[in-house]
């Protein structure tokens, strides 16, 4: 892919595994600082120390459920606050259950 994100930062859900997954590497591949937020610890532990293995300090681990408020809301803060902004989001994550306010 050839679209320059150098400098930009992005914010990804259920990036631990899957399609998130390739989509905050195709995000880092591109220049992108990238929080990935996921539910399981050991699993988002791994995948961001493989994409910082290749992007060193470019990818942050943040542990969280989309169910929360609170929780993505922390997620948000702390990854922008890392890199100094926010530029785009990937809500790749879902919650299945009673509709309600997004």
């Amino acid at each position: 892919m050839n679209i320059d994100l150098s400098g930009k930062t992005a914010f990804v859900t259920g990036g631990a595994k899957g399609i998130g997954k390739a989509i905050a590497e195709t995000l880092a591949d591109c220049g992108a600082n990238v929080g990935v937020m996921a539910r399981g610890k050991e699993e988002l532990d791994a995948a961001v120390a493989a994409l910082n293995s290749k992007h060193p300090g470019r990818v942050l681990a943040v542990q969280g459920d989309v169910s929360s408020y609170e929780q993505i809301s922390a997620a948000i803060q702390r990854t922008a606050q890392m890199f100094g902004g926010l530029h785009l989001a990937v809500n790749n994550a879902g919650i299945a259950g009673k509709p309600g306010m997004l």
